[in-house]
């Protein structure tokens, strides 16, 4: 026997799975449980990262990401996916039509709405805390926990619900709100690196703060007006922050076209032409020590001086590429 789904079928289960119970809270209409889709409004899949590093290399791309706490998947149908920013502010639309991702406002409308001794307690849902709610608003939030956003690891399932807010503070950062257990009121002034995973949650109505995120070639922002030296290229601009080894060996090869981190003896070049290149820090970068096997280290651009640290050290990344 034969299924056939339309393409209007498919976009009715994704709006089913995404809004398929809803409460109404004074004069808004949420969903009652945190978002759980795999693709866009628009069908686009959204790619799936569990791997922390990678998951940190796709922030870095500025590119959207879902993943399960911890792999567990048993915990979607009740707490969700974690998402990162940049899958929250895509135009392509996380929420599903007649939906959208609530404001910092509006999650302060809800907050404002449970008054009285302990309000967060009315929000948290009977069961996943440690400490359990009463839901008397009927949110029913699950302590889904959170993705730390430097080092892709997870944290406090049981314990805090963290959800992205809509609202865009720059700097690598966006306005996040939280319960956390032992805490009577809900935490408002926070916000969060947009590498990190954080659960989301819908509102009815679409959204009042517009979409930005167009994917936009991050791989041309770091290559940039290269510069040439003898046989070597290096990219214009440093991957943004600084990263573990792993990372930056990982950021590098998604560059393609033979992108990877200099040697240590291209390193002294590069350290040597560095005012004439521009765009230098005065602090350590990852190098490469082709000498021996699986061995890297720092060159501090302050004063040339090399450094040897474990794989957790971070440091600075300007990718390189032999020419001919």
């Amino acid at each position: 026997m034969k299924y056939i789904f339309s393409s209007a079928a498919l976009v009715l289960l994704f709006m089913t799975d995404a809004t398929a119970q809803n409460v109404t809270i004074g004069k808004q209409n949420w969903n009652q449980k945190n978002l759980n889709v795999t693709t866009f409004r628009n069908g686009s899949v959204i790619p799936h990262i569990q791997d922390a590093d990678d998951w940190i290399v796709a922030g870095i791309y500025r590119e959207p990401a879902w993943c399960y706490y911890k792999t567990d998947n048993g915990l979607d149908s009740s707490c969700g996916k974690l998402y990162n920013w940049y899958a929250v502010n895509d135009v392509r639309g996380l929420a599903p039509t007649g939906w959208h991702i609530a404001t910092k406002e509006e999650w302060e409308t809800l907050s404002k709405s449970q008054k009285g001794k302990n309000a967060a307690a009315k929000l948290k849902s009977a069961s996943s805390w440690k400490t359990a709610g009463t839901n008397t608003s009927g949110f029913s939030a699950m302590a889904g926990g959170y993705r730390n956003y430097s080092n892709g690891r997870f944290f406090d399932l049981g314990a805090s619900a963290v959800w992205w807010t809509a609202n865009d503070l720059g700097s690598g950062k966006a306005a996040s709100v939280a319960l956390l257990d032992g805490s009577e009121e809900m935490t408002l002034e926070r916000d969060d690196n947009k590498t990190a995973g954080l659960s989301v949650r819908c509102l009815a109505g679409e959204p009042a703060v517009p979409l930005k995120n167009k994917l936009k070639n991050f791989k041309d922002s770091i290559i940039g007006t290269s510069s040439k030296i003898g046989n070597l290229e290096i990219a214009h601009n440093d991957f943004p922050g600084t990263w573990t080894l792993a990372v930056a060996i990982r950021a590098c090869t998604k560059l393609g076209d033979g992108w990877r981190l200099p040697t240590k003896e291209e390193m002294d070049i590069i350290f040597s032409a560095r005012r004439d290149i521009g765009g230098f820090g005065t602090e350590f970068y990852w190098y490469n020590n082709a000498a021996v096997k699986d061995s890297y280290g720092f060159l501090n651009f302050k004063d040339g001086e090399t450094g040897y640290v474990d794989e957790k050290g971070t440091g600075h990344v300007r990718a390189v590429r032999s020419i001919q």
